[in-house]
């Protein structure tokens, strides 16, 4: 076991390695119980900017794995800022702070406009795996964001794949009163997809 684990150590330190065959050397090394070791080669990884952010987001959420919660996510925040980063990698950036259980930094996303708006959907899908439906409520009859009605209309979107017969009277509300026909649509939609998870589920 220890040579394997020296073995990894070498690996995961050699800059001459490709980068991603680093980083799961240092994942295998901290499920070796090298944990210290692993988390500083995985922060140095994630936080390096010639590292291409499909690696650094990986690296991140590998670290936050290992308990360096903090770390890893203001990691993950700042890539799912980063306009100059794709897409695709913003919004693996959002899920991964949902798997860490960041809903501070999930809401910052879906209520920043200037956010891609495929991480702002990633972004209020996590909240609604960790329960949060709260906090998804709260952003679909918050009245500042009107003039944006689709953010409204995919948060109200998300409160169905959620499933929580708790939100119904909330979403009968929204259906039958807000002054948007796209988010009063959504609203309907979310109903009836949360009667069919709940169908579904009795079969």
């Amino acid at each position: 076991m220890e040579q394997a684990a020296e073995i990894l150590l070498a690996l995961a330190r050699d800059e001459r390695v490709n980068v991603w065959v680093r980083k799961q050397a240092a994942e295998a090394l901290g499920e070796l119980g090298r944990v210290e070791q692993a988390a500083v080669i995985l922060l140095a990884l994630a936080r390096d900017a010639q590292v291409k952010a499909d690696v650094r987001a990986r690296a991140a959420e590998a670290l936050g794995k290992l308990g360096r919660v903090e770390q890893a996510a203001e990691i993950l925040l700042a890539l799912a800022w980063d306009a100059q980063v794709k897409a695709e990698v913003r919004a693996q950036a959002a899920e991964a702070l949902g798997k860490l259980g960041r809903v501070e930094e999930l809401l910052a996303l879906v209520q920043d406009e200037r956010v891609d708006a495929w991480v702002r959907k990633r972004a209020a899908e996590a909240l609604g795996k960790l329960g949060r439906v709260e906090e998804l409520l709260a952003l679909v009859q918050d009245e500042r964001v009107d003039a944006w009605v689709r953010k409204r209309k995919r948060a109200v979107a998300t409160l169905g794949r959620v499933g929580d017969t708790r939100i119904l009277p909330d979403l009968e509300r929204i259906a039958h009163e807000d002054k948007d026909k796209n988010v009063r649509q959504a609203a309907q939609s979310a109903i009836n997809q949360i009667w069919w998870w709940q169908g579904t589920a009795e079969i």
